[in-house]
C-alpha cells in the first residue's frame, strides 16, 4: 500500500464529493473494518484508497448507474454492492446534513397508505 495514497485518502473521507465519505459512512453503519469493507465490495483492501478517491456518483437516477458502473468496471467490482453500499453512505450523510449533490427541492419523501383529510382526490 502507498502510505501518501492511504493519507490523501483519509483526508476525503468526510468530504461528500468523494467516494470515500459515503464509504465510509456505509462501514460505519454496518460494523465493517477496513478489510470487511474491501470484501463486501469485492475488492482487495489495497484498492479502497484508490475507490475513496473517486468522485461521488451523481445522484440523480440515470446517472447514478452509469457513473457506479464504470466505476465498478474499473476496479472490476460487482456494481450492484457498489451501488447498495455508495446509496446507503449517501443516505447517511444527508441525515447527518452533509450535501450529496441533494435536490434543491428536498430530498425526502414519505409514503402514506391512506388520504389524509383534506388531501385532493
Amino acid at each position: 500500500m502507498n502510505p501518501h495514497l492511504d493519507r490523501l485518502a483519509a483526508r476525503v473521507t468526510t468530504d461528500p464529493h468523494f467516494l470515500a465519505a459515503a464509504l465510509t459512512e456505509f462501514a460505519a453503519s454496518e460494523g465493517l473494518a477496513r478489510s470487511a469493507l474491501a470484501a463486501r465490495l469485492g475488492c482487495p483492501p489495497a484498492t479502497l484508497p484508490l475507490l475513496y478517491l473517486c468522485r461521488m456518483p451523481r445522484a440523480e437516477a440515470p446517472y447514478f448507474w452509469q457513473d457506479v458502473e464504470r466505476i465498478a468496471t474499473h476496479f472490476s467490482l460487482p456494481a450492484e454492492s457498489l451501488a447498495e453500499a455508495v446509496r446507503r453512505g449517501q443516505s447517511l450523510l444527508q441525515v447527518r446534513g452533509l450535501q450529496v449533490q441533494a435536490d434543491p427541492a428536498g430530498w425526502l419523501l414519505a409514503a402514506r397508505d391512506r388520504k389524509a383529510e383534506g388531501d385532493p382526490p
